[in-house]
């Protein structure tokens, strides 16, 4: 299993870099385009890299911001793109910010009738053998909460409960990976939930944690849950902040990835079952590199 980050925020005098997030994973002979960043620069990275694009199995949008979603027309219309989109329920509403007493639009930076093979995915699916989408979250502890910010607007403004926000699970022998793009919900709000509806225990995650905006303190109330997960592995990128806190708390179980870094992980293949209490007794490694650098931050 690899993970590539495409493009994400931290600069590097390598690649492009923006204030979005693109990965790609591959996993039992699939490969996973999740999310499309801010604007089409991912895909230069990925030229830069020399990554094939042209033949991705499946598209995936964890949810209805434009930086995440940027450069989803030029991916399609670059790469004769036909396959399926997956994005959440809630996909098609109008995203706003309020900033200043004023409402800035964050949404899809397209028409929804633009993007063809759109699979509405309503709180769960399982797309391939070892890899599901999970969605619909809900605000369950009293340390995470959705901010005050965020509304669509449907007639009137209203608050945004993120129910289109989807993540993906990748089924290993040791447990679940999740790829998140935002967790806008609160990432441990994610995490209970997808125990709760496969009753599996979760190996590691990577992605977006939302918290580069809130107090040192508030990270470290989520900070110590995700320790009780006993992840392998994290890796907080893109509007996650608190890098030096992660690594302070996770030592060597953290990870930071920045554009065109690749984490990988040897894998036996396991079929994926969403209620599955089978032992996992089969162990293997993984390993971190970059290609564009000396040296490793890990």
């Amino acid at each position: 299993m690899k993970i590539r980050c495409l493009i994400e925020n931290k600069e590097t005098p390598f690649l492009l870099y923006e204030h979005g997030l693109s990965l790609l994973i591959e996993y039992n002979n699939k490969k996973i385009l999740f999310d499309t960043g801010k604007t089409n620069s991912f895909l230069s990275n990925a030229k830069k890299l020399n990554i094939d694009l042209s033949d991705i199995d499946y598209l995936i949008l964890s949810h209805a911001h434009y930086d995440h979603t940027g450069g989803v027309i030029d991916f399609i219309k670059g790469n004769d793109y036909k396959n399926n989109i997956f994005v959440g329920n809630g996909f098609k509403d109008n995203k706003y910010s309020l900033e200043n007493n004023e409402y800035i639009y964050k949404g899809i930076p397209f028409k929804l009738n633009e993007l063809d093979n759109l699979v509405i995915v309503n709180k769960e699916l399982i797309i391939d053998e070892n890899i599901a989408l999970y969605s619909d979250f809900k605000e369950n502890n009293n340390f995470e909460k959705i901010g005050d910010k965020f509304y669509i607007l449907d007639k009137e403004f209203k608050k945004d409960l993120f129910i289109d926000e989807q993540v993906l699970a990748i089924n290993t022998i040791k447990g679940l990976i999740l790829i998140v793009g935002c967790s806008h919900v609160g990432i441990c709000n994610i995490i209970d939930e997808v125990i709760k509806r496969t009753n599996k225990n979760i190996r590691g995650v990577i992605g977006g944690f939302h918290l580069s905006k809130e107090s040192s303190d508030y990270a470290l109330n989520v900070i110590n849950k995700l320790k009780d997960y006993n992840l392998e592995f994290i890796i907080p990128i893109h509007c996650s902040g608190h890098e030096k806190l992660f690594r302070q708390e996770f030592k060597n179980k953290c990870k930071i990835l920045e554009s065109g870094d690749l984490y990988s992980i040897d894998e036996v293949k396991r079929e994926y079952k969403m209620k599955s209490n089978s032992k996992l007794d089969e162990a293997y490694g993984e390993q971190t590199d970059r290609n564009y650098k000396d040296g490793d931050r890990n």
